[in-house]
């Protein structure tokens, strides 16, 4: 008993579970969903007021209706394989078209002329005064020292 006045969790734990159980009690027991009869009507459909009927096919053989079965997916065979030629003929002819004005331009630009004054590709003249100040301005213009401190002795 001391145990319990002690520890005031355990015993506000314990004082739930009674309560629970006795609300339980109070309740009839009965936790889980409710349960429905077993002799219960179906309900009926949406169509049972309108003196609708479902309409009844007549039986076919069995090869028979494999032979339908097969003609109606021949038939849907050849429907996606006209589709998907004429889906290439147009993609070539939209091929064909582009090429076409592709060379077009390339035509219509003719060469490029070339200046007179050819420097070497890649090297431009530059100076060393002008390298000095392109590196001046990269550390002026560049991200700040304090993210990134570049210490040269690192212990």
């Amino acid at each position: 008993m001391e145990f319990l006045l002690e520890n005031p969790f355990i015993l506000v734990v314990l004082i739930g579970i009674i309560s629970s159980l006795f609300s339980k009690a109070k309740r009839g027991g009965t936790t889980g969903p409710a349960q429905q009869q077993g002799n219960a009507e179906p309900e009926p459909g949406p169509y049972a007021d309108a003196g609708y009927e479902p309409e009844e096919k007549p039986a076919v053989p069995v090869k028979e209706a494999g032979r339908q079965t097969l003609e109606s997916m021949e038939s849907y065979y050849q429907e996606r394989k006209v589709q998907a030629e004429e889906r290439a003929r147009r993609l070539s002819e939209r091929q064909d078209l582009l090429e076409r004005r592709v060379q077009n331009a390339r035509n219509a630009a003719g060469k490029p002329e070339k200046s007179t004054k050819a420097e070497p590709a890649g090297r431009a003249a530059v100076s060393r005064e002008k390298l000095a100040d392109a590196i001046v301005w990269s550390e002026i213009l560049g991200p700040p020292r304090s993210k990134n401190p570049r210490r040269l002795h690192r212990r």
